[in-house]
């Protein structure tokens, strides 16, 4: 969104595409269920989320980072366990009319990327590096004598 302002307030506000060309946004806006048009209320939202699930990124406390390692763990934690441990009520799925039952979906699952909804602790014992075993190498021969 771009704001053009006159002593302080907003006048005019315009949308544009930041990244990517106008028709493929047009296409993608088309196709979608919710809003014609540029919203960025969904980005608001989960920026907000995250500033309440990480604490570092609230406003004015003072519990910032002091180191730059700790931020960027921190927020892919909290950004791992919104997308594959947290069960918004907006995603569920029916799964029986009358009486009503739910399904629980996190996004990921909704996205079709996780059969069912991981807890902490999956997420924390879950490898993100893939074992490479160690090529066996031949031993050296030593002398004898030598130590």
């Amino acid at each position: 969104m771009h704001k053009e302002r006159e002593r302080g307030q907003v006048t005019r506000v315009e949308p544009r595409v930041q990244w990517g060309d106008p028709e493929h946004v047009a296409a993608v806006l088309a196709a979608g269920s919710t809003a014609p048009t540029i919203n960025v209320s969904y980005v608001e939202r989960y920026h907000g989320t995250h500033r309440h699930c990480n604490a570092r990124k609230a406003r004015k406390v003072y519990t910032f980072s002091k180191e730059w390692l700790f931020q960027v763990a921190v927020t892919w934690l909290c950004v791992v366990a919104y997308h594959w441990c947290w069960t918004p009520l907006p995603l569920r799925e029916r799964v029986q009319a009358q009486p009503p039952r739910y399904r629980p979906r996190t996004p990921a699952r909704a996205a079709g990327l996780a059969e069912e909804p991981w807890d902490l602790a999956r997420v924390l014992a879950y490898s993100i590096h893939r074992v490479v075993p160690r090529p066996n190498k031949p031993k050296r021969r030593r002398r004898k004598g030598v130590k």
